[in-house]
């Protein structure tokens, strides 16, 4: 073999060699490109969850807020009922101090103010208020939304509920407002949608 043919034998390699080199540099850009295709569809799938995720938690949040005061109003019932439970009087006085001396604040109430008169407040921005009325009692909470009166009052432990402007101190135990078993027409017609509303448990 010449050298002329020694040459075309280097040159053939060597083109054979780019080119095998160029095929392996396009199947590794048509691979990367597939990959970052890829990469966009998830990150677009993550964006979408994200978005349903933030806008939905608005509602979630309300909806534990307001089971925590439903579940709060029962158990503050609970504990002002076994205060009078051997006297089967309650006083003519507010409870919440006494609530607070018992140790026995609910979940979802936060204290505020000093002894010996220390209020109860709930997450809706309201304070929750008790009275003793002899041989009854009421359990009052102020600055409800009127969807979350509605919901209040559909799930009301108490036998019956006064949605009013009225003192808790004041507000008929015996007459007005709604009796148990509470049907959703009632709660309608008793929560203005909207309108913080005052409601009265009365037991």
């Amino acid at each position: 073999m010449n050298n002329q043919q020694e040459k075309i034998v280097v040159q053939i390699n060597e083109d054979h060699t780019k080119n095998k080199h160029m095929k392996n540099e396009d199947a590794r850009r048509k691979q990367a490109g597939f990959t970052l295709v890829e990469f966009m569809i998830v990150l677009g799938l993550i964006a979408i969850a994200t978005a349903g995720a933030f806008f939905g938690i608005p509602s979630v949040m309300k909806s534990i807020k307001t089971n925590t005061l439903t579940s709060a109003v029962v158990q503050v019932s609970a504990i002002i009922n076994s205060s009078g439970n051997a006297s089967g009087n309650y006083g003519t006085r507010a409870l919440d101090e006494y609530i607070v001396r018992s140790d026995r604040v609910p979940q979802g109430l936060t204290v505020r103010g000093t002894s010996p008169n220390r209020t109860l407040h709930h997450a809706f921005g309201g304070s929750l208020e008790t009275m003793g009325r002899e041989n009854r009692f009421v359990v009052t909470l102020n600055n409800i939304p009127g969807d979350i009166c509605l919901e209040l009052f559909s799930s009301a432990s108490s036998t019956r509920v006064n949605v009013s402007s009225s003192d808790p101190s004041s507000v008929p135990v015996d007459s007005g407002g709604y009796t148990a078993p509470y049907m959703q027409t009632d709660a309608v017609m008793a929560c203005a949608e909207n309108t913080p509303n005052r409601m009265h448990f009365i037991y």
